[in-house]
């Protein structure tokens, strides 16, 4: 008897130590990699909501914004996470961009390139190596980020119920719409645009060669760059597209007048309505709700100033946005200011954070599988807590919600932003049951009908 209520007694005891072993077993991580894909999935989880995420696999990646990386894809290989192995950084997030096989190559290729040589503004003529420095202060506060980073942390992110998502900073999307900790007024247009709402990020929207034999396209308008073409290549419009953005979310959202009544005709209001598809919103606005852009808006703008070697300076993108109001700039009638910074000076957090003012950002900001290798031109719309921000990168559908970290180092690297000022009553261009409405007005109905937060 008495042996049998010893072991009654010691039973939840032996099995409460058996517990506490395989509790300890699981908090611990397996090795180096395996924390990388726990940190990975843990920060993918803070900024989604979407905790069912797994890594489906992954590729090793050298040159641009990373000298040695890794790039993580999850869920039905849709979404990815660049990891910087060397500091532990998490430089690029993008929940929506879907891997294909055609891609496997070319990230192989691009792996192999070993370093990039990139155009550099200030000394035209010449390249310089596309590896990224970093500073000392940097470095350690990414890497002690990393060190502190308990298997727990994923733990607790991972099964969180969602009355404790503002506990864990757990940053749940909506209808397909990522939402960071501080975003400008009227965001959604900056998610759910892609190139038909601000012009094709193609090189056919630069300057031909051949144009001034064939076509003079570039004949029909006046410079505005003291009264002459500053350069003449082909490429070179990233800055361009990443201004235009800039221009029509004055124009739709804070007052007309940045357009002219020959400037106007390159907007198409949408010419019939569909009914919004929760499930894919982004689709739906831009397609069937927010107007579309004329690409050929692009070569009108570009043919003013021909800044064909990249726009690496943030003055190239007053003089791109100036250009556009030129004979308002002669009646010193222009109605915005701005705010401009080259390289580590200017502070394009406080912004958006301050002043609720998309920007744009110059710097390495590539992406892996098909397009650029190098220096980018985007649009940022919102900040993170942690200094990333929440960018449309001017290309497709895949690429209009993508968390990044700043570039920062090079003399290059830039940010504008346009401060409105006045302007005339806003215009009807968006499309609501076939009705037409302002963008405030839109905006009203997005959130009337919860289509957004």
């Amino acid at each position: 008897m008495k042996k049998f209520k010893f072991w009654y007694l010691a039973s939840p005891l032996v099995l409460s130590a058996l517990s506490t072993t395989l509790i300890s077993a699981k908090i611990d991580f397996e090795s180096e990699d395996d924390k990388d894909e726990k940190y990975v999935l843990y920060d993918y989880i803070k900024l989604t909501g979407k905790q069912d995420v797994v890594i489906t696999h992954k590729n090793f990646i050298s040159g641009g914004i990373v000298s040695k990386g890794k790039m993580y894809w999850f869920n039905n290989d849709k979404g990815y996470s660049i990891l910087d192995s060397e500091i532990k950084r998490i430089v690029e997030v993008n929940p929506n961009k879907s891997w294909e096989q055609k891609y496997a190559n070319k990230i192989l290729k691009y792996n192999q390139i070993g370093k990039i040589e990139i155009i550099k503004s200030s000394t035209r003529d010449k390249t310089i190596s596309g590896d990224r420095k970093r500073t000392d202060w940097e470095k350690i506060k990414d890497i002690e980020k990393y060190k502190n980073f308990k298997y727990s942390d994923y733990l607790n992110v991972k099964n969180a119920i969602k009355d404790n998502f503002g506990k864990y900073q757990i940053n749940q999307m909506k209808n397909g719409l990522v939402y960071a900790d501080k975003e400008v007024p009227y965001s959604w247009w900056f998610k759910s645009s892609d190139f038909k709402n601000f012009g094709l990020n193609s090189r056919n929207n630069s300057y031909n060669e051949d144009d001034d034999e064939k076509f003079h396209y570039y004949k029909q308008f006046k410079p505005y760059y003291k009264e002459k073409y500053l350069q003449k290549s082909n490429g070179g419009i990233c800055g361009y597209v990443a201004v235009t953005m800039l221009l029509l979310y004055n124009e739709y959202f804070k007052g007309a007048g940045y357009f002219d009544e020959y400037e106007k005709e390159f907007i198409l209001k949408s010419k019939y309505f569909l009914h919004i598809n929760e499930n894919n919103l982004a689709y739906y606005i831009s397609n069937f709700v927010s107007p579309e852009l004329n690409s050929n808006f692009l070569k009108y703008l570009y043919q003013k100033t021909w800044f064909a070697n990249g726009t690496g300076e943030w003055w190239n993108y007053k003089y791109i946005s100036e250009s556009i109001l030129y004979n308002k700039w002669k009646k010193s009638q222009i109605n915005y200011s701005y705010w401009g910074n080259n390289g580590v000076i200017g502070r394009p957090w406080d912004i958006i954070n301050e002043y609720n003012i998309p920007t744009t950002l110059a710097g390495l900001y590539s992406e892996y599988s098909s397009k650029e290798k190098g220096g980018h031109a985007i649009v940022a719309y919102g900040v993170y807590n942690d200094g990333r921000f929440l960018c449309n990168f001017g290309w497709d559908d895949e690429y209009n919600q993508v968390i990044v970290k700043c570039s920062r180092g090079y003399r290059w690297d830039s940010n504008f932003a346009i401060n409105h000022k006045w302007g005339k009553n806003l215009i009807k261009y968006f499309n609501y049951n076939d009705k037409l409405y302002t963008g405030i007005e839109i905006d009203n109905i997005l959130k009337e009908k919860e289509f957004i937060k």
